[in-house]
């Protein structure tokens, strides 16, 4: 794909990320899969988003395994500091 090839397929992306909705790397290697027509691999996908100025990285807002129960008896019990 050429540079602007790239920057048209990304296109839908960005405009999504303007509104605040998330754009994963695991549905962009699907889209572009889709539109080369053969799979891609995942190192590929994260260069393709690195040259195209896309931050790949995204912070969970909590653990998956977190327990708010545990958290806020942990909180009470703690010694203070």
């Amino acid at each position: 794909m050429s540079p602007e090839e790239e920057k048209e397929f990304l296109t839908p992306f960005f405009e999504r990320a303007k509104t605040g909705q998330i754009a994963t790397v695991a549905e962009i290697k699907v889209a572009l899969e889709e539109y080369v027509g053969h799979p891609i691999g995942h190192y590929t996908i994260y260069r393709f988003l690195d040259r195209n100025e896309w931050r790949t990285v995204m912070l969970r807002p909590r653990h998956v395994g977190a327990k708010r129960e545990v958290q806020e008896e942990f909180k009470k019990n703690s010694p203070s500091r």
